[in-house]
């Protein structure tokens, strides 16, 4: 799908360089909002470590298990698709499950190494994007594939901890 209404400079940006512009410079928040309502800013304490939620997950990725993974998701899933927004609730995550995280996806999951995975603070712009509360930290991991024949797609994963779990919170996918 073509990128409408979107000036000529940003539609060669990915969509992690867009976020980073987003990003901005934001200052750090004590309390943060989640679509309208308050939530403290213990929603991110620490519970469940990343090293721990990503072996899971990878795991339950190799292992197909729809319903496991689906369970790592904050669902609905925001899932904003060539500036198409969409949320998948656990059906339809389920149902669109071996597209979202084909072979070339489970592979690079499973090579990942820390300086692979943005960090990145959720501002009010960041949050209103991927639909996430203010002031946790996200991290994402982009899947680039050039072999579709149309000059290549990214995949952009966001997780962030919520309630002392670490959860997939939306993806963004270009091209």
């Amino acid at each position: 799908m073509a990128l409408r209404n979107i000036p000529i400079f940003l539609k060669s940006l990915t969509p992690f360089a867009l976020l980073i512009l987003l990003v901005g410079c934001s200052s750090p928040k004590t309390e943060h909002q989640d679509l309208g309502k308050r939530i403290p800013h213990s929603v991110a304490a620490p519970g469940e470590s990343w090293e721990g939620f990503w072996e899971s997950f990878t795991t339950a990725l190799h292992q197909n298990e729809t319903e496991r993974v689906s369970g790592m998701a904050k669902l609905p899933l925001f899932i904003n698709m060539n500036n198409n927004e969409d949320s998948w609730n656990r059906g339809k995550f389920v149902k669109q499950f071996e597209e979202l995280f084909n072979e070339k996806t489970k592979n690079r999951f499973s090579n990942i190494s820390d300086r692979d995975i943005q960090h990145m603070p959720s501002n009010d712009e960041t949050s209103k994007f991927l639909h996430a509360p203010v002031g946790i930290e996200l991290k994402s991991v982009t899947v680039y594939d050039k072999s579709d024949g149309r000059g290549g797609s990214s995949k952009t994963f966001f997780f962030g901890q919520m309630d002392g779990a670490y959860k997939l919170m939306a993806v963004v996918i270009a091209g």
